[in-house]
């Protein structure tokens, strides 16, 4: 088993041991980094509200929330996190943060450029 097979079985555990549904290891394709399709498919196990992949000694966490569980004091947690991008479901190539000209209040609104987010 490859080493990131290893670690998304562990982490597959761990969530099962936590009565968490999560689902077996699949290989998923049209991942994007940086507004960049990945080449090579991608390891991941996915529950009810987010995604865990490993490509290229990279690892990412997706977390699905709806506008209205999105809260000033999450984005505090949050925000300075390395490598954190929030984006819209129907938008995910744009960011709405990290921008120069973010604004939470602005973040639920719908925007033509940039998608909705999701609600």
């Amino acid at each position: 088993m490859l080493k990131t097979e290893q670690i998304l079985s562990s982490l597959r555990k761990l969530l099962q041991l936590h009565n968490q549904s999560v689902s077996e290891i699949e290989i998923t394709f049209s991942n994007y980094d940086h507004g960049e399709v990945i080449a090579e498919g991608v390891p991941t196990i996915t529950t009810d509200l987010c995604e865990i992949g490993i490509y290229n000694d990279t690892y990412y966490f997706t977390v699905i929330l709806f506008s209205d569980q999105f809260s000033k004091q999450l984005f505090d947690v949050v925000k300075d996190l390395k490598g954190i991008h929030i984006y819209g479901f129907k938008n995910f190539l744009v960011d709405y943060y990290p921008t120069s000209n973010f604004s939470l209040r602005e973040l639920g609104k719908p925007n033509k450029k940039r998608g909705v987010f999701p609600s």
